[in-house]
């Protein structure tokens, strides 16, 4: 993983892989974390899973879109969905639109990460000179091969967003999520009644 990647994603991996993981903090950036995690993989015979540019890996990444589906809401008309090397957007896309064909969906990157507007504005997958590691999961230099094809098919426009823009929308989804778990909380601590209603 690249030096900046934040301790709570750190402790996610190891809590998922137990003593079957070992996380490295190499280079700054994604790109360079990955260029020697596939030189690990040429020395000693490792396996190197590509984090998104994978048709399996996508599909797995995919699953969000089911965890729309049961949500029992919807079909919605846009849908917003982060993208990064492209790997989540093309299956979550691809889904929905098996599903719901009016569906718009609709990638979000960073003003200094749009690797997949890039992309698609060049007709192939660019390398871009800088990338911000503000939002480090979506912080890809250049996108897949793969994944390359079904973004530019599939997403039906492209949205960059400020850091600030970022740091809002955080703002925003924490007070929801504190206020329905403040309700709930206060629900489950609401004394029970007696059947006299008491």
């Amino acid at each position: 993983m690249p030096k900046p990647t934040p301790l709570v994603k750190r402790k996610a991996v190891m809590a998922h892989g137990g003593d079957c993981v070992s996380i490295e903090l190499i280079g700054d950036s994604f790109a360079e974390a990955q260029t020697a995690a596939l030189e690990h993989a040429a020395q000693t015979g490792a396996t190197f899973i590509p984090p998104y540019d994978s048709i399996d890996v996508m599909a797995g990444q995919g699953t969000l879109a089911d965890e729309i589906f049961t949500s029992g809401e919807g079909p919605f008309d846009r849908v917003y969905v982060a993208v990064g090397g492209g790997g989540m957007a093309s299956a979550v896309a691809a889904l929905l639109k098996s599903s719901w064909p009016k569906v718009k969906v609709i990638g979000v990157e960073g003003v200094d990460q749009a690797s997949m507007k890039a992309a698609i504005e060049m007709g192939k997958p660019v390398p871009l000179d800088y990338v911000d590691v503000f939002c480090d999961g979506t912080a890809v230099t250049q996108v897949g091969k793969l994944t390359y094809p079904f973004c530019r098919d599939l997403l039906d426009e492209i949205v960059t967003v400020t850091n600030a823009e970022v740091s809002s929308a955080i703002k925003v989804c924490a007070r929801n999520c504190f206020s329905k778990f403040s309700m709930s909380w206060a629900r489950a601590k609401r004394p029970a009644c007696s059947e006299s209603g008491a």
